[in-house]
């Protein structure tokens, strides 16, 4: 999936089950044909997150995902990332939405948000032996 920090996107996730996504980040526009081009940003030495939060602006971080963490710079100079998001964090995710953010912080401190939206929660089945 390309994106760019302009887009708003939502995902939907089941608590307890395992969510990957693959991301690109890149500018888009449109040259002088009209076609729209997908211009992948260098995302060497950045430091990236994802965090959940129960709402956007909220200080309450649910959890998160860092570099070796669910976060995998899959290629730093097509800007490609692959998130794993295990069944720990998911099952903490607060029903029936909870909002996400993956920022990155360059070499100078600067904070870029790639990605905002919301996780629409599906509440997992608890098997409980008795």
């Amino acid at each position: 999936m390309a994106v760019s920090s302009e887009e708003n996107v939502n995902f939907r996730v089941t608590q307890g089950e395992t969510f990957n996504l693959e991301l690109t980040y890149a500018h888009t526009y449109q040259d002088t044909y009209q076609r729209e081009i997908i211009d992948p940003i260098d995302i060497t030495g950045y430091n990236i997150t994802m965090k959940f939060y129960d709402k956007p602006g909220s200080r309450n971080l649910v959890t998160s995902c860092t570099i070796g963490n669910g976060i995998t710079i899959v290629d730093p100079v097509t800007g490609t990332l692959d998130i794993q998001i295990t069944p720990a964090k998911t099952s903490v995710f607060i029903y029936p939405r909870t909002y996400y953010k993956i920022e990155a912080i360059d070499e100078y401190n600067q904070v870029y948000v790639f990605l905002q939206g919301w996780f629409d929660v599906e509440a997992g089945i608890l098997w409980v032996k008795m």
